[in-house]
């Protein structure tokens, strides 16, 4: 078995170097025929060993715990390269209220809104849209700075939370186990 093996090894070695142009001996004697067989009989089995070594050595478990190692890996630098790109191109973001205050954002129809800003002590009324933002006017009249600050909780843009959002859809009804369990069992006697 192992010389048909060698035999037909080297018969595709023989074939590859003829497929390939690579050059092969035009010499003919004897001494360099067995030299040029015992070395690609050594090869080879040598070849087949190694090959047979490395499929006892390949084992599926190893091969998942690098697929998720090297996942891990890469999840991570992204999340960095991401981050860093985010925090590169972010806008700086003022923690302090008292210099530009948002009172109210209505909406007039897609895309479209209108916003009263308070900038230091002066109320300024903005348009955006989607060409951009237009200041409208600035709010100097008395009685209209003190109705705002009278109901600027009220009027402040509430934060919408992803679980308010959830709240808008129909609540499952609440099913007791045990009466569900009940009715299952009727209905399987009925059959």
């Amino acid at each position: 078995m192992l010389r048909k093996t060698v035999k037909i090894a080297a018969l595709s070695l023989v074939l590859m170097g003829i497929t390939y142009g690579a050059a092969i001996p035009a010499t003919n004697t004897n001494k360099t025929n067995t030299g040029t067989n015992a070395f690609l009989a050594e090869f080879y089995s040598g070849a087949t060993n190694n090959q047979a070594s490395q499929a006892d050595e390949y084992s599926p478990f190893w091969s998942t715990v690098k697929i998720i190692f090297y996942t891990a890996i890469f999840g991570v630098i992204a999340y960095f390269v991401v981050r860093l790109i985010v925090s590169k191109n972010a806008l700086p973001v003022s923690e302090d209220k008292q210099l530009v205050d948002i009172i109210l954002t209505k909406s007039m129809g897609m895309s479209a809104y209108l916003q009263i800003v308070k900038i230091g002590v002066a109320y300024y009324l903005f348009s955006l849209a989607g060409d951009g933002i237009k200041l409208v006017d600035k709010i100097d009249d008395k009685e209209t700075i003190d109705f705002i600050e009278l109901n600027r909780e009220k009027l402040k843009p509430k934060e919408t939370k992803f679980m308010d959002i959830l709240s808008f859809f129909p609540q499952g009804k609440k099913v007791d186990k045990i009466d569900f369990m009940r009715q299952q069992k009727d209905k399987l006697k009925k059959l």
